[in-house]
């Protein structure tokens, strides 16, 4: 098993650093327009994917996909905050749809479910280029330090799992999934928070709505894991080497991007 472990984390490594340092360039390249295109390219790669996996109605689908993630380039604040709560509200009862009694209802229902966690994800990172104005943090530095601490939920996850995972959450859904690798990521991403708070590079207001929005990004790969075994898949796609495809990389960020958005907005400020 170790092997495998050291195995899979070399095929991970490259595709890893570059996607870092791509992010990290996009960042702190400061340009928001540049940043908004590859959000959309994400996104729609994201949904496509799923579409060509696990639907039939390809061309239909890719033209309503499409329609809906330009359109949310288009349309003000007012109406972008309004989506980003619709998203936040499934994010917290996605917990609700993946009890045993209702997946049924929830595999049937895939689509909407993966355009509406689009749709949060997308409207989240257009509203913080395009409307995000606040003194406690820039927002290019916002969305870094999102993207920072969600994926830092998933390497510890990773690490933690694989040398100290015993304890099974949802066997069912997804057997490598543990207690141990959930514990992990989140004491990795506090660890890094704190050291954040320590070095005055964050707010204690921002450490808190980075805090709060952790765990979902559990719920986001849990639920990404659901819809993959209900269609019998392993990856999304195999664009990313060692990582699977877009979806299998972003499932997290989906739905930490809207809840600390939601919280930024109005619970924070």
């Amino acid at each position: 098993m170790e092997k495998e472990f050291y195995k899979n984390l070399i095929s991970r490594l490259p595709i890893g650093l570059a996607m870092a340092v791509v992010i990290i360039l996009l960042i702190f390249l400061q340009n928001k327009d540049l940043i908004n295109i590859i959000l959309f390219l994400l996104s729609y790669s994201l949904g496509f994917e799923w579409i060509y996996k696990a639907s039939k109605n390809k061309i239909l689908l890719n033209i309503l996909l499409l329609s809906i993630l330009v359109s949310i380039h288009f349309i003000d604040a007012d109406v972008l905050k309004i989506l980003i709560i619709i998203s936040t509200i499934f994010w917290l009862i996605c917990p609700i749809l993946l009890l045993p009694s209702i997946r049924t209802f929830t595999s049937s229902f895939h689509l909407p479910f993966v355009f509406l966690a689009l749709v949060g994800f997308l409207s989240s990172g257009v509203y913080m280029m395009e409307y995000f104005e606040y003194d406690l943090i820039d927002n290019f530095f916002f969305m870094f330090i999102l993207i920072l601490i969600t994926a830092l939920i998933d390497v510890g996850a990773y690490f933690f799992g694989n040398f100290f995972g015993k304890t099974k959450l949802v066997p069912k859904i997804s057997p490598n999934k543990s207690l141990e690798g959930l514990i992990g990521g989140i004491l990795l991403a506090s660890i890094s928070l704190t050291i954040m708070l320590y070095l005055d590079l964050i707010n204690p207001s921002i450490a808190l709505v980075m805090v709060i929005a952790m765990p979902f990004a559990f719920v986001g790969d849990i639920f990404e894991s659901f819809l993959k075994r209900s269609k019998s898949m392993k990856d999304t796609g195999s664009l990313l080497r060692g990582h699977g495809g877009i979806f299998d990389r972003l499932d997290s960020h989906l739905a930490v991007f809207p809840i600390a958005t939601i919280l930024l907005i109005y619970l924070i400020i």
